[in-house]
């Protein structure tokens, strides 16, 4: 077998020329041509043995030139600039190119490098040397496009230029017919440098301080204006400037053709008068004597805090920071003026007074007075600005200062702190009750003197005193005149009583709770008559109940006994429930006596009661005086009834328990279903039941029944429904096995189950049924709606992948709709172009996918019969080749001639348009052999 041929040796061989060469010398290899651009004087690879199939630029693709960063095919001289060439062609899968920049000599413009995928090569076309950039082997493979880059250097002086630039899309046949090219060119202008701009000033070019003065320049387009000082500093952009500053101005005008300096220069100046000053320092006290101020000029005026005329007063300023200002006019209407700044410190008097200069070390803090207050006050026992005696006893000196740094002052005073007499005292209790004699009170220092509510001289008195807290105090004055007084706090509580009433010597268990009344309220009761209330029934037994009343030494108790009897037992016998009004008399067995109406002694008489309820009271009078009494309650019946309601004739099986309503209670029902006075039709049963009622109190008896039938219950069941379904599955039809029967659920309509409309997922269905006894009865189904697999099949590069994984796939030949033997997987690879479908199944469910058409293109190799057929399969047009010249025959499906060619010729190239699809064979006879091979023509 021969090697196979690819079609990139074929494609890159170059590109045919539109005109002959005047006279060529190029460069060719494996990597394109030079020289064949189509530029003046160079041909393109379209011509006789290369690639010329079809005219230039007669196919449906093109060659494209683009410049990133250049706008109307201007370029900057000497800029560097990123071109990309793009060939495109749909259905095309490997592309070459070729590209020339000129100057209109023929000469190169500027400066090519290859980038990624081109290199370069050099052609001689009509003595001059041209650099071409084409591409490199294989470089171009992609689909439907290919875009090559590479960079050109602008030539540095601006002159006119031209782009060419060729492109092959190539059908990778594997020789060089049936490839197309395309070409273009581009012609290219510099872009030129701005005018050179004039300034004009608008307005008057000597300045005040704060004026300005507008410099402006005609606009261009395009082009951007720098203005510059005479230092070359750039102040700003634009066709405007405003300058408020003494100094030549410029401007440079700049685009990218180039920067053109102004023609002219203006400057501009500033008249400024003298406003300086002197004579003022930077810092004054308050008190300080006013300054003169000395002016350079004398034309001018001085303002400013404490300014006067042309003098500064600190005194008149005040503490502060001021700003003295002197401004001129001078004789050009120019204003200036010149500002210093003057710190006045605060000079303030220091003195004060304070409220005492001698005080004892007992006395309240002593105020310090300032004739000023803004200053500080400092010293030995100084807090802000009182003076504190209790730093003890001493001479002490106080400091007032006053005023800023540098113009402080200060003052002092002294203070004598003397020594406060001792004036403790003893014999005070902290608490008192107020019935109390009292205590006499002593001094630890005599001489001073008792003081207080109670207190009578030295002594101390509660009752005088009174409820309540008093303070104590004892006043003594020592020899240097400083008196102390000490005081003590005393708590005098007031005496109470804790007598308490209404408590008896003794109770009867039974008897009712009793209130108990203190004397005096405030105390508590101890347990035993909790809140003040006493309960008999808690005994029998003795109690003692106390009462506690007042606060601290003036708490008091009293405590009261009583006795709780106990009753005596009032239980009796021989009563029933309930009797008969004819019953016989009845003996009441019991210690006591009876009452209640019936009753006559110890005999209780039902003909003699009431009929219905009837209290029958014992009552026992004890030893000890207590009296006791039990009730018992019995009803009295005119006539056993034993009528009741509540139960119907019929009852479906299925229905809930019925209540019985028995006229007189007390009775029993039974029965089938009965419990309790409660009849249930599911546990009786279909069929007829009896329940009966039976009244039997001492003695009245009476029995009623009642027959009620249970029907059968109904049974409907529904048949054709399955468990799961898939979701394009026909409609079914659910049979019932009873009439006029009502089904519904998702997807039913009428007695029809539709998956799709059920849609995907787990449903239930329901049959309902009623009988000719309005019984009822429900049949419950559950399905599921399988979801449909996904059938989409992805085709990539001639392989057909299903989108879903896990499923069984089968795929299909769509020419007959039947399975492709041993093609079970989830990819399919066709070995001959056609029409290809897949089945796949999953949970049960199977889908079929849309056909898809696959075409596979021949390569250009040789078969085992030394015969080379591509495209196989073909649409248009095949091209035939053998090892060696042969005749060549061609048969049709039937068998009939399609073509003929007795010349012994290597290559064969054949116009398909007019045969239909299907499989054609070919005869090729050579003076050595008979070889014979087949191609498929698709439509």
């Amino acid at each position: 077998m021969k090697n196979k041929k690819y079609i990139v040796s074929i494609l890159l061989g170059g590109f045919v020329a539109l005109m002959s060469l005047t006279s060529a010398d190029y460069e060719e290899n494996s990597n394109g041509k030079s020289g064949h651009n189509g530029s003046p004087g160079e041909q393109t690879c379209a011509k006789s043995g290369c690639h010329d199939s079809f005219a230039v630029n007669s196919g449906p693709g093109e060659v494209q030139i683009d410049v990133p960063g250049m706008t109307n095919w201007q370029y900057v001289p000497g800029q560097t600039y990123t071109i990309n060439v793009t060939v495109s062609q749909v259905n095309r899968s490997l592309f070459g190119f070729g590209f020339e920049a000129l100057l209109q000599s023929g000469a190169n413009a500027g400066n090519l490098t290859a980038g990624v995928g081109s290199h370069a090569l050099n052609a001689t076309v009509a003595s001059n040397v041209r650099r071409t950039i084409t591409h490199l082997d294989e470089a171009g493979a992609s689909a439907n496009q290919h875009t090559f880059s590479f960079t050109w250097v602008a030539p540095s002086t601006p002159v006119l230029v031209s782009f060419y630039a060729v492109g092959n899309a190539a059908n990778n046949n594997g020789s060089d017919s049936n490839d197309y090219i395309y070409t273009i060119s581009q012609a290219l202008t510099p872009l030129a440098a701005p005018d050179a701009p004039t300034i004009v000033a608008n307005g008057d070019t000597d300045l005040c301080a704060g004026e300005s003065v507008s410099l402006s320049v005609t606009d261009q387009n395009n082009v951007t204006f720098n203005w510059y000082d005479e230092s070359d500093a750039l102040l700003g952009s634009g066709p405007t400037l405003n300058v408020s500053e003494a100094g030549c101005y410029t401007v440079q005008a700049v685009n990218s053709g180039g920067t053109v300096q102004s023609l002219n220069t203006i400057c501009t100046t500033l008249s400024i008068p003298d406003a300086s000053f002197s004579g003022l320092t930077s810092f004054y006290c308050s008190n300080d004597s006013a300054v003169e101020l000395i002016a350079s000029s004398n034309n001018g005026t001085f303002s400013g805090t404490g300014v006067i005329g042309n003098s500064f007063d600190p005194e008149v300023a005040g503490a502060g920071t001021h700003n003295i200002i002197h401004e001129v006019t001078n004789q050009n209407g120019c204003s200036g003026q010149s500002l210093q700044t003057v710190v006045v410190g605060l000079a303030a008097d220091p003195s004060f007074t304070v409220s005492s200069a001698t005080v004892c070390d007992n006395a309240d803090l002593l105020e310090l007075i300032p004739v000023e207050f803004s200053g500080e006050f400092s010293g030995t026992g100084v807090e802000g600005d009182v003076f504190n005696p209790a730093i003890g006893v001493g001479i002490y000196e106080i400091f007032h200062s006053i005023g800023d740094a540098g113009c402080a002052q200060t003052a002092s005073q002294l203070v004598q702190v003397l020594a406060a007499p001792e004036a403790g005292f003893t014999g005070l209790e902290e608490e008192y009750c107020s019935n109390e004699i009292g205590n006499l009170l002593v001094p630890l220092v005599e001489g001073g003197s008792f003081s207080g509510s109670g207190v009578v001289d030295a002594f101390f008195s509660p009752e005088a005193a009174g409820a309540g807290f008093h303070e104590i105090s004892y006043s003594l004055e020592g020899a240097n005149g400083c008196i102390s007084i000490e005081n003590s706090l005393v708590e005098v509580n007031q005496f109470v009583s804790a007598d308490f009433s209404g408590l008896n010597d003794f109770y009867c268990q039974n008897e009712d709770a009793v209130i108990l009344t203190p004397a005096e309220v405030g105390g508590f009761f101890s347990p035993e008559a909790l809140d003040g209330i006493f309960d008999p029934a808690g005994g029998p037994g003795i109690f003692a109940i106390i009462y506690t009343n007042g606060l601290g030494s003036c708490e008091v108790s009293q405590t009261q006994f009583t006795e709780v009897l106990p009753i005596p037992d009032a239980i009796f016998s021989g009563l029933q429930n309930g009797y008969c009004t004819n019953a016989e008399v009845v003996l009441l067995e019991g210690s006591g006596s009876f009452s209640g109406i019936g009753v006559e002694g110890n005999l209780f008489n039902p003909t003699n009661a009431e009929i219905g309820e009837n209290q029958i009271i014992h009552t026992v009078m004890g030893e000890n005086g207590c009296q006791n009494s039990s009730t018992q309650t019995i009803f009295v019946y005119e006539t056993a009834n034993s009528d009741f309601s509540g139960l119907s004739e019929f009852y479906c099986p299925d229905q809930t328990s019925i209540e019985l309503i028995a006229l007189n209670p007390g009775g029993v029902f039974s029965g089938p279903g009965v419990d309790g006075s409660l009849f249930s039709p599911v546990a009786a049963g279909p069929g007829a039941h009896v329940v009966e009622y039976i009244v039997d109190l001492v003695g009245c008896f009476s029995a009623s029944s009642d027959t009620v039938t249970v029907y059968d219950q109904p049974v409907v069941n529904v048949l054709g429904l399955l468990e799961s379904y898939c979701a394009d599955d026909e409609q079914v039809v659910l049979v019932a096995s009873q009439q006029n029967v009502t089904i519904d659920g998702p997807g039913i309509v009428g007695d029809l189950f539709q998956p799709a409309l059920a849609g995907a997922g787990i449903h239930e269905i329901e049959c309902t049924y009623v009988d000719q006894n309005g019984c009822i009865d429900i049949w419950t189904g559950m399905v599921e709606v399988l979801v449909l697999p996904d059938p989409t099949v992805i085709l990539d590069n001639n392989t057909l992948t299903a989108l879903v994984e896990n499923a069984e796939y089968t795929w299909i030949d769509c020419s007959d709709n039947l399975p492709i033997v041993n093609q079970t997987s989830s990819s399919f690879s066709p070995e001959i172009s056609g029409s290809y479908a897949l089945q796949i199944s999953a949970n049960g469910c199977d889908a079929v996918s849309e056909c898809v058409g696959v075409t596979i293109i021949g390569v250009c190799e040789y078969d085992e019969n030394g015969i080379s057929i591509y495209p196989n399969p073909a649409i248009d047009l095949i091209r035939i080749e053998t090892e060696v010249p042969s005749a060549l025959t061609i048969l049709g499906p039937g068998g009939n001639l399609i073509y003929s060619n007795d010349t012994p010729t290597a290559i064969h190239q054949i116009d398909l348009g007019a045969l239909s699809a299907g499989v054609y064979h070919v005869i090729a006879v050579s003076e050595y052999d008979k070889l014979v091979s087949r191609f498929v023509v698709m439509k």
